[in-house]
């Protein structure tokens, strides 16, 4: 059975498109995405298109994507709708900021991602973070 993306359209799409193979149309779909609306998945939605940005090399849109989930660095991205999460913003944070050529920025996010992960009882995304933090430099 396949899910419908309904409004999440747009995010869900780069993703599906690198999946299939098809690299050049989920760069195009990146490109596409719009900015999320403010509301309880928009650092959710913001932390997606980070992450296909990253996936697809549309380097373009990482000082802006960066900026804005910067205010949430200290949050789980999704979590404040309590369906679902993305987990640390400060991780993805630490990606973008890995990718823009800033890694002591980028330790220090990981750095903060294993911090909330600890205190969400995640061990899973504070072993994340600290992988990550560790493979900045290398």
């Amino acid at each position: 059975m396949h899910a419908e993306p309904g409004p999440y359209e747009a995010w869900v799409r780069p993703f599906t498109l690198l999946a299939a193979g098809r690299f050049d149309e989920a760069r195009e779909a990146v490109r596409a995405v719009p900015e999320s609306p403010r509301d309880l998945l928009y650092e959710l939605r913001t932390c997606l298109h980070a992450t296909a940005a990253l996936a697809t090399g549309v380097h373009d849109h990482l000082p802006g994507l960066y900026d804005r989930l910067l205010p949430a660095h200290d949050e789980l991205a999704g979590a404040g709708s309590g369906l679902v999460t993305l987990g640390p913003v400060a991780f993805h944070l630490g990606h973008l900021a890995s990718a823009l050529g800033m890694p002591e920025r980028a330790r220090e996010h990981f750095r903060q991602a294993a911090a909330v992960a600890g205190r969400a009882g995640a061990p899973h995304w504070a072993t994340a973070a600290t992988s990550a933090e560790q493979r900045i430099g290398r």
